[in-house]
């Protein structure tokens, strides 16, 4: 954390030369300079950067690797024995709260920008079970994936996810340090969670500028709004209904018509899995 500080103040230091920078061209008056001055600048921030910031986030995830194989100590392993959730049937899922438009991919590609200087997201699906979900999150560029999950079931050995992307913990409990992801993601799981913990330990875990997109099946019931509400970091949850996460609106019933009759033509028989729990809203973490 001594290192990470010392980068943000020396980020501090860049920023502010290359405005002091920016002014004084501009007193000089030359357009074609002020741009060229620019262009230098941010090319040697980059530079430097790409020198000093990326090693760092190597290093952070090779010891989230090795916390994760930490939690696989004493557990007995089975095999899986039923098909998990895929990524793109989270992602179809959370298109009925969160638009129809909506894509992992487009998400992480905004959240990137809020943090220019790491190689890397690293992200998690809270309750991924064998890690089909967070191996699609995977295959996405610039991402880093891992689950958090109790259960005690992986995919064979070399197949999926490697095992040291396991953290085989509660969410109520992780024992990892703060500002750990930059995202987080979970379907058809809160409901076995324990609230507020669950929302409280994934807000924890997020970088500032982080976000956490979460189904929340039962939503309606009302001892959760009391748990929840009861929460210091209630007023960082927002609930999403609507195509835009900036307008928190009602979605038109002719957009979630064609949203149900699109789950049918893509996956038949087995949209009802889907649908049974999507008639809610989404839950949404951001770590401000």
């Amino acid at each position: 954390m001594g290192r990470r500080k010392e980068l943000k103040a020396q980020q501090v230091k860049i920023e502010a030369r290359r405005s002091f920078l920016k002014k004084a061209v501009l007193g000089a008056g030359g357009l074609g300079l002020v741009l060229g001055a620019l262009k230098a600048v941010d090319y040697g921030i980059d530079q430097y950067y790409s020198l000093q910031r990326h090693p760092i986030c190597e290093k952070e995830l090779a010891e989230l690797e090795r916390l994760a194989l930490e939690t696989h100590k004493g557990v007995e392993f089975s095999i899986r024995d039923f098909e998990a959730f895929s990524l793109s049937e989270y992602e179809f899922s959370f298109k009925l709260s969160l638009g129809p438009n909506f894509s992992y991919q487009t998400l992480l590609s905004k959240i990137k920008k809020r943090f220019p200087y790491d190689k890397h997201l690293v992200v998690a699906d809270i309750g991924g079970s064998y890690g089909k979900a967070a191996e699609g999150l995977q295959e996405l560029k610039g991402i880093e994936a891992f689950v958090i999950d109790p259960a005690t079931k992986l995919n064979k050995e070399g197949v999926g996810l490697p095992r040291n992307r396991f953290f085989v913990r509660k969410i109520e409990e992780t024992g990892l340090s703060d500002e750990t992801f930059h995202f987080m993601t979970s379907y058809n799981t809160y409901q076995y969670t324990q609230v507020p913990a669950s929302f409280v330990e994934a807000h924890r875990l997020l970088k500032k500028g982080g976000m956490a997109i979460i189904d929340v099946p039962y939503w309606w019931n009302t001892d959760f709004w009391n748990k929840l509400n009861s929460s210091d970091i209630h007023e960082n949850v927002y609930v999403a209904s609507s195509a835009d996460l900036k307008k928190f609106d009602m979605m038109p019933s002719s957009v979630y018509h064609e949203i149900v009759k699109t789950a049918y033509d893509n996956y038949g028989k087995d949209a009802g899995k889907i649908l049974m729990t999507r008639f809610a809203p989404s839950f949404i973490i951001k770590k401000k």
